[in-house]
């Protein structure tokens, strides 16, 4: 077990979940006071301003911590980058929940109503693995990976 701990890339995966889990956490916080303190806004509006902060959080934090890739390109470039492969990670998600919510509750069309809300969170539940390994390989892969006249050559 220890061996797997000291392994660089397995470190790299956790810090990234959490980094994933504090904007995750940054991202319910907002949502939730917006929707309290400011019910005016529509509720995707709320939630869109909740998105972009939390997004621009696991920037931030994946950039300077988890990847240590200020220097590996702008940073205009990879928030651009980071954004679009966040967005997919969120179509993802929610086509996988989608998935799940139709195994749990044996309906593919739900009607004018959601179903019930103990089912739409276990969908979310079951659907994290999903994103959060199509946002870590993005972000690895494309995202903040360095570039070739950087990298060690394997001879």
């Amino acid at each position: 077990m220890q061996r797997l701990f000291r392994h660089s890339g397995f470190r790299q995966f956790v810090k990234f979940c959490i980094v994933g889990g504090s904007s995750t956490l940054l991202d319910m916080a907002i949502l939730s006071f917006l929707l309290h303190f400011l019910p005016q806004f529509y509720w995707w509006v709320s939630q869109s301003i909740a998105f972009a902060v939390s997004v621009s959080n696991g920037f931030y934090w994946n950039r300077h911590w988890t990847f240590k890739a200020r220097d590996f390109g702008k940073a205009h470039t990879q928030y651009s980058i980071f954004v679009t492969t966040n967005l997919v990670g969120l179509a993802l998600n929610l086509f996988v929940m989608k998935i799940f919510l139709v195994i749990l509750t044996g309906k593919l069309i739900h009607g004018p109503q959601n179903p019930d809300n103990t089912k739409v969170l276990i969908a979310y539940i079951c659907a994290i693995p999903f994103g959060v390994v199509w946002n870590y390989l993005a972000a690895k892969h494309w995202t903040f990976r360095k570039p070739k006249h950087l990298q060690e050559d394997n001879f």
